[in-house]
């Protein structure tokens, strides 16, 4: 097994959690685990692999943080859609305009405060299920934060934040929010600090 260099196992209905043993396969430059029924975390030692350059694990129920080891790697293709991971992005020099992301439906934590992300949130956001956490202060994001069905129907228990426009009676020296915001927004479930936000919010 040590001389292997390609695992796949793609296309099953493989259970259970991902066997952190596989970074013992020092040779492996390739993983096909994609489209099981794989849950639990990606192992902390998959950040440890000499030789991978491409994990495909999309398609499966694996969920809590992206480890953070998987930095160490330098992929040329990570595939990780459809699962219910949280990812933490926070504090780095991203830039980008966060309205050309596709974000994955079933994304349930992401954190990408502290970077240097521009634009207006997608509208789509609105709709997506299973958000608990989708963390995007201090940033330079503009305009409405988007409402819908499920946003809506989060409440002051709820995880799910925001974190997207300043409060102007909170923070007014770090804001450029224009308009006025209609309802106060409670700091447990929708914060909204640090951006560029404009335009009226509507009660929810």
């Amino acid at each position: 097994m040590q001389t292997l260099t390609y695992f796949t196992l793609s296309f099953n209905k493989l259970t259970g959690s991902i066997p952190s043993s596989l970074s013992n396969l020092t040779n492996l430059g390739t993983i096909h685990l994609d489209r099981n029924r794989l849950s639990r975390s990606i192992p902390e030692s998959f950040g440890h692999f000499r030789k991978v350059s491409r994990l495909y694990l999309s398609h499966n129920e694996l969920s809590e943080k992206i480890p953070s080891s998987l930095g160490n790697m330098d992929f040329a293709t990570i595939d990780l859609p459809r699962n219910k991971l949280f990812v933490d992005l926070s504090r780095n020099l991203l830039e980008f305009d966060i309205l050309k992301v596709e974000f994955s439906k079933s994304l349930t934590w992401m954190d990408l405060n502290h970077n240097k992300i521009w634009g207006k949130l997608p509208v789509g956001l609105a709709a997506f299920e299973y958000f608990q956490v989708f963390n995007v202060s201090y940033n330079s994001l503009c305009r409405n934060i988007p409402v819908g069905a499920y946003l809506q129907k989060l409440d002051d228990k709820s995880f799910f934040i925001i974190v997207a426009c300043v409060v102007l009676l909170l923070h007014p020296a770090k804001s450029s929010v224009c308009g006025r915001i209609r309802c106060f927004i409670c700091v447990c479930s929708r914060t909204c600090m640090n951006n560029g936000f404009m335009g009226t919010s509507d009660p929810l």
